[in-house]
């Protein structure tokens, strides 16, 4: 996965603020998962692990007004990659202006295997949907869930598996689909044309009824 982010510094100097406010980073690389509920995240501060496997991360309370956390993730894939595969947080920007922000994407993995035209078996990938979220940091207010600035991915493995099969249409399938696009088509003209023709009468004889009216009621 690969994602930028803003961030900034305080400094003395107004311009050299200015201009470190306007630089972010590029972050790129590959993690191993386990395929068990877990989550990493790119966040503010140091990280220590402590003796109940919780990530504690240590930084100045000054620090996180200035760590924005705007991000954009140009790629964020799990497995291999295989023909037609979609990825929904691709290309996707998230940002909350000047406020330092704690963005979550909480993610639905579930494990797939593709199957190619050329007998080619890709059983390392996995699809997923996301569900984001996104708040300003509330680093002074005891027990918020928004006290880290930074981006955290959620996943979770699904229950089931799927498995895509690329397949070629035949030559006679082909056909067929064709002709009961044009049976389909020349249907629909003949019931247009039907309601066409009966409307047609039905005013014709409408008409031929009440010109007889007319001549009476001017005779009398």
């Amino acid at each position: 996965s690969s994602s930028s982010s803003s961030s900034s510094s305080s400094s003395s100097s107004s311009s050299s603020d200015s201009l470190r406010r306007d630089l972010g980073c590029r972050v790129e690389g590959y993690l191993r998962l386990r395929k068990v509920k877990g989550n990493f995240h790119l966040a503010l501060g140091r990280a220590e692990k402590m003796p109940d496997g919780r990530l504690v991360h240590h930084f100045k309370f000054s620090e996180a007004k200035n760590f924005k956390a705007s991000h954009t993730i140009h790629s964020l894939r799990f497995g291999s990659g295989y023909p037609g595969m979609v990825n929904p947080l691709d290309n996707y920007t998230s940002s909350l202006g000047d406020v330092a922000g704690h963005y979550q994407y909480f993610l639905k993995l579930v494990p797939t295997t593709f199957k190619g035209l050329n007998r080619d078996v890709i059983d390392d990938s996995a699809q997923f949907s996301a569900t984001k979220q996104a708040a300003p940091v509330e680093v002074m207010k005891r027990g918020s869930p928004h006290i880290i600035p930074g981006v955290f991915f959620v996943y979770e493995f699904s229950a089931y598996m799927v498995t895509v099969t690329e397949t070629r249409q035949r030559l006679s399938g082909f056909l067929t689909s064709i002709c009961a696009i044009v049976g389909g088509t020349f249907t629909i003209a003949g019931i247009v044309s039907s309601v066409l023709h009966h409307s047609k009468g039905l005013f014709s004889k409408k008409k031929s009824v009440t010109e007889p009216l007319r001549r009476n009621a001017k005779l009398g």
